[in-house]
């Protein structure tokens, strides 16, 4: 059975989106600003950053830590790389719970990004497997969980040796579960597919 939900909690005071446990930050939220204080605590964080190529320059002079002097840049993180071409994170636990972004460029101007932060803690931490779109291009599922995140629209296709019964979540892997999330298609059959394809406007997804 394929349920596609469609997270419903999240903050309308700035662009970013707020999760139980996790925060989605975007350009929209940086621009025109010297430092963005991160509305979540983070004593200990995993950050991961998606961001298209057209964004590296910009993205030089974008930095994210518990302080001026010590922080990450956005493109290093970016480039971090797990197990089978899985995200890589930097691993935000030092010096107080308030993480922070700071921007260097001129005119304190942004360019597309995706910044995903989750506190260390949030169950199923380890046992997510994440990914960059551009990097999906062939992985081998299991009765596990995967999110997907990305800054442009992206087209997942699924293939499978036998009937599979599947979720998919716009959100992050910490929301699966969460009563906020409405399923918005919810075939009442109970076929199993095969194949699919599902084109994502989501900056996130879990499936």
């Amino acid at each position: 059975i394929l349920l596609i939900s469609l997270c419903v909690l999240f903050s309308f005071t700035e662009a970013y989106i707020l999760f139980e446990n996790s925060v989605i930050i975007d350009e929209s939220d940086i621009d025109g600003k010297a430092t963005f204080d991160v509305p979540l605590v983070c004593d200990d964080c995993h950050v991961y950053i998606s961001l298209p190529q057209s964004s590296a320059r910009v993205a030089a002079k974008l930095s994210i830590g518990k302080d001026k002097n010590s922080n990450m840049r956005f493109n290093s993180i970016a480039r971090m790389k797990g197990d089978n071409e899985e995200k890589g994170y930097w691993d935000a636990s030092d010096d107080g719970p308030l993480l922070q972004i700071f921007n260097k460029n001129k005119k304190l101007k942004s360019a597309p990004f995706l910044a995903w932060i989750v506190q260390a803690n949030t169950t199923g931490i380890n046992s997510t497997q994440i990914f960059d779109a551009s990097s999906l291009l062939s992985t081998m599922l299991y009765s596990g969980t995967i999110t997907v995140m990305n800054t442009e629209p992206f087209t997942v296709n699924v293939f499978t040796a036998q009937p599979l019964i599947m979720s998919a979540t716009a959100a992050g892997f910490d929301m699966v579960s969460d009563s906020s999330c409405a399923n918005v298609v919810e075939p009442q059959d109970s076929v199993s597919y095969l194949d699919m394809s599902l084109w994502v406007s989501s900056p996130i997804i879990t499936f």
